[in-house]
C-alpha cells in the first residue's frame, strides 16, 4: 500500500516528554508524560504511552521535535493495547509552522529519492 506522505521512522522508539491536553470540554485532562514516538508524517503519528485514550479522542500535544516546542492537534484513529502500554495511531488535524515545514521538506526529499 502506498502512502500519501513519507514517514519519518524512529528505529528505537524515541522517548520524549510531552504535554497532552484533551479537547473534550466535559472531561478535560492535562498530562505531562513520557511517550515513545514510533513514527511521524505530515498527516499522522504513532506513539506509545501508558495513558489510556479512546478512538476519536482529540487532544493538544506539545513536544520537542524540530523546535523547542512543537504543537499538534490530533485525533486517535486506532489503538493497540500491549502488556505495558497503549500504542496509538493519530491523525494530525493541525500543527505549528515548524512541524509543517520540516515534514513538507522531508516528504519532498523522500519523493525525489524514489
Amino acid at each position: 500500500m502506498s502512502r500519501n506522505y513519507a514517514r519519518l521512522q524512529f528505529s528505537d522508539f524515541t522517548l520524549t516528554k510531552a504535554s497532552l491536553q484533551t479537547v473534550d470540554p466535559s472531561n478535560t485532562l492535562q498530562l505531562d508524560k513520557e511517550i515513545a514516538l514510533h513514527n511521524i508524517s505530515m498527516k499522522g503519528l504513532c506513539f506509545s504511552t501508558n495513558q489510556p485514550f479512546e478512538i476519536n479522542d482529540q487532544f493538544f500535544l506539545q513536544l520537542r521535535l524540530f523546535s523547542p516546542r512543537n504543537y499538534i492537534v490530533g485525533q486517535v484513529i486506532w489503538k493497540k493495547k500491549t502488556a505495558v502500554a497503549y500504542t496509538y495511531g493519530i491523525s494530525i488535524l493541525a500543527t505549528d509552522f515548524d512541524y509543517h515545514q520540516y515534514m513538507k521538506f522531508y516528504d519532498n526529499y523522500r519523493k525525489t529519492q524514489q
